[in-house]
């Protein structure tokens, strides 16, 4: 196994990102290679099943194989949710362990890698990391701090968006701003724009209800 290592006791959150983004590359080729054989896996099963007496080692490895592979595919995705989480910058400013970390983000999160055992919280994370190759002995993962651009001239930008029905979209809002409506940016914008009077609604446009933001009445 390639071991992936971030070589400070202290690594920043875009080597971390780094880390898992060329981690998926290789997990993403080897579910696809295990989606393209999962029927004949199932099909073989099924025939161990039914003839017991001459394959019961045989259905047992194969049983345990299947559980593994699919357990790696769950682990795709759960990789790929904590790398958009991550990217959000969920703890800005400050320097928290990444297992913790990742339990925090998904603490329903579950998986089995072996028939009836089923791992939750940071003993699944370790298990995902080491299967992962990346080293969970870092002390800290370090998030940047936020910077909000300023508001008078995100206001100008939003103002110029505004349409003849007196509306834009708050995902306008996010593009303007450059990240996503979860973001921490996005928050601390938000709240420093309604402050000024801006209203986020919900409307229906187009026959789906979509969040909107209003514009501070004129004066």
């Amino acid at each position: 196994m390639i071991r992936i290592t971030i070589n400070r006791q202290t690594a920043t959150l875009s080597s971390l990102l780094n880390t898992l983004a060329r981690y998926l590359v290789s997990l993403r080729d080897r579910n696809a290679c295990w989606e393209a054989n999962r029927d004949f896996a199932y099909s073989t099963l099924r025939g161990y099943e039914n003839e017991k007496d001459w394959h019961k080692d045989d259905e047992e490895l194969l049983r345990g194989r299947i559980i593994y592979n699919e357990a790696m595919c769950v682990v795709e995705v759960l990789l790929e949710g904590l790398t958009k989480a991550l990217e959000d910058n969920p703890f800005p400013s400050q320097r928290r362990r990444l297992l913790p970390t990742a339990t925090e983000l998904f603490p329903d999160a579950e998986i089995s890698f072996e028939w009836r055992i089923v791992l939750r919280g940071e003993k699944l994370w370790k298990r995902i990391f080491t299967e992962s190759g990346i080293s969970c002995e870092v002390d800290k993962i370090r998030f940047p701090e936020v910077e909000v651009a300023d508001i008078r001239e995100v206001e100008g930008k939003l103002l110029k968006l505004v349409g003849e029905e007196g509306y834009l979209k708050a995902s306008e809002v996010a593009l303007v701003l450059n990240t996503g409506e979860n973001s921490k940016i996005y928050k601390v914008t938000k709240k420093e724009l309604v402050g000024r009077g801006w209203t986020w609604k919900g409307k229906k446009v187009e026959g789906v209800v979509s969040k909107v933001v209003y514009p501070p009445p004129k004066r």
